[in-house]
């Protein structure tokens, strides 16, 4: 089942996730306040819970709205895990006879027991969420509003090429072709404003179909500035014009577009499900990691409190052993 068509509060999976980490951090800490430190069986145990507690509602949600990026924003709540556990730690520690020296301690040490083996699920939960691709694709119910046009094209020597220098003229970002016999299809984009092309030829023509629409929130909308459509569409007329005077194209029509239903498809079939994972080259793996801080600054942050906790934690540790 997925909801067409319908618009997600923009911090929805965040506030899911959150309320999550305190209803985590609330239960693990009235079942056994010290259990997390006592043992390995206990640590596995927690960090096993917290993954499925992420997992299955940005899994099945992802896939009900159609959002497999913003799913992921889910796991951003998990920092609220630590800090619920310790609040909830020092409510039922005032219950015991301690002093406040000692409460502070065990609400530390725990806070740090907690984080720890909060960071380690929330990196294999983080990977996992992943594979939310390959089960759904963002919301295209709205495709069918986009902007539909299409030009015969007949070039001097018949080469498709024609097409892309078109488009990258105007200064869209062409993606990788898709070239069959006697048919193709060229994916396109600038900024949220998406543009998707079938050809086939046809002797020495080119019948093109282009499809004009916008992605925003992981939803299909039609175009939203009908001028720019416009002005892109007086653009690749002014241009084959251009070619024509100059022999570099021999005749060109605007046309409706003869091939809608098969370019929707291949559109859908593009923002749809992935079917195959690759891996990405060593090169991107490392531009990716370096921009890491810049593209995820919350999750930067959230590893850098928890590194900086356990180090903080081991220093006041080596402290109070050595320094008396």
């Amino acid at each position: 089942m997925t909801v067409c068509a319908h618009k997600t509060p923009k911090y929805l999976f965040s506030v899911l996730g959150a309320l999550l980490g305190i209803l985590a951090g609330v239960v693990l800490g009235f079942y056994d306040p010290t259990s997390i430190s006592s043992g390995p069986f206990p640590m596995f145990w927690y960090m096993f819970t917290v993954i499925p507690l992420y997992l299955i509602p940005q899994y099945t949600l992802g896939m009900v709205f159609k959002k497999p990026k913003g799913s992921r924003s889910i796991f951003k709540g998990m920092v609220a895990i630590p800090v619920s556990y310790a609040v909830t730690v020092a409510l039922v520690s005032n219950r015991i006879s301690l002093s406040v020296e000692q409460m502070a301690w065990r609400v530390f040490v725990l806070f740090l027991a907690s984080g720890i083996l909060t960071m380690i699920p929330a990196l294999i939960a983080f990977c996992l969420s992943l594979f939310v691709y390959l089960l759904t694709g963002i919301d295209t119910c709205a495709l069918s509003d986009s902007k539909k046009f299409g030009y015969l094209i007949e070039p001097n020597g018949g080469s498709i090429a024609v097409l892309e220098t078109l488009v990258s003229r105007s200064d869209f970002f062409i993606g990788p072709a898709q070239k069959d016999d006697g048919t193709g299809y060229i994916s396109a984009g600038k900024g949220p404003l998406r543009l998707g092309i079938y050809y086939k030829t046809l002797n020495k023509a080119i019948d093109s179909t282009f499809i004009l629409y916008e992605v925003n929130n992981e939803t299909v909308t039609g175009p939203a500035d009908e001028d720019e459509v416009l002005d892109f569409q007086a653009e690749m007329s002014g241009l084959l014009e251009s070619w024509k005077s100059r022999g570099k194209v021999e005749e060109y029509s605007l046309v409706r577009g003869s091939e809608i239903q098969q370019t929707l498809q291949r559109i859908e079939d593009e923002l749809g499900p992935a079917r195959i994972v690759k891996i990405p080259p060593v090169h991107e793996i490392k531009d990716w990691v370096r921009s890491f801080p810049k593209n995820y600054p919350s999750w930067f942050n959230f590893l850098v409190a928890i590194v900086s906790a356990i180090l903080g934690g081991i220093i006041v540790t080596l402290l109070a052993r050595f320094v008396k």
